[in-house]
């Protein structure tokens, strides 16, 4: 494994998006939806980190909180469709929503999600990602992004897994093909 993002890295970045998202949000309430299950430690640093950052500058947001899952698989298998496996708590119309998502690669299911939301009636949808692949940087990705990355690396650590474990790691790696 070789490392990625260190602790501080992902703390000082975390903050940064966090500073970004409350000057957007000041003076609204914004439901913010993770996707589980990848984005949920993300999610949790993220929140708290808006709370802190408002609480520093005298800002007033209102944050509710839920958690969506999206999958393009069923029964084992790889669909080829997306599809919400769990759908909110709260009911997303008229509301702003932030869709917090673990890893920007294809877009697909932070798109997925978006334009779900967006037909449910919600005020406005945006996305926030902790990793976006380099090469898949669009018009139309997310608006708040920690870390742009280049190369095909697997990660692992701050909720990102392999095949279920590494998630509670709290710094980002990289496996390599014979490690996983």
């Amino acid at each position: 494994m070789k490392l990625l993002y260190s602790e501080a890295q992902i703390k000082k970045e975390v903050e940064r998006v966090a500073a970004e998202i409350v000057e957007h949000y000041q003076g609204k309430t914004l439901l913010i939806v993770g996707i589980l299950t990848g984005a949920y430690i993300f999610k949790a640093d993220l929140v708290r980190a808006i709370y802190r950052r408002a609480k520093e500058r005298n800002l007033e947001i209102t944050l509710e909180d839920d958690f969506t899952t999206a999958s393009s698989y069923f029964h084992g298998r790889k669909s080829g469709s997306l599809r919400i496996v769990y759908d909110l708590n709260t009911d997303p119309k008229d509301k702003e929503v932030l869709v917090v998502d673990d890893i920007w690669d294809t877009g697909n299911t932070s798109r997925y999600v978006r334009d779900y939301y967006l037909f449910r009636k919600a005020k406005s949808v945006e996305v926030a990602v902790f990793i976006r692949r380099v090469g898949n940087i669009s018009s139309e990705g997310p608006k708040y992004v920690c870390f742009n990355h280049s190369g095909k690396d697997f990660f692992v650590g701050y909720g990102l897994d392999d095949k279920g474990i590494k998630r509670e790691i709290p710094e980002v790696y990289g496996l390599e093909a014979g490690e996983m």
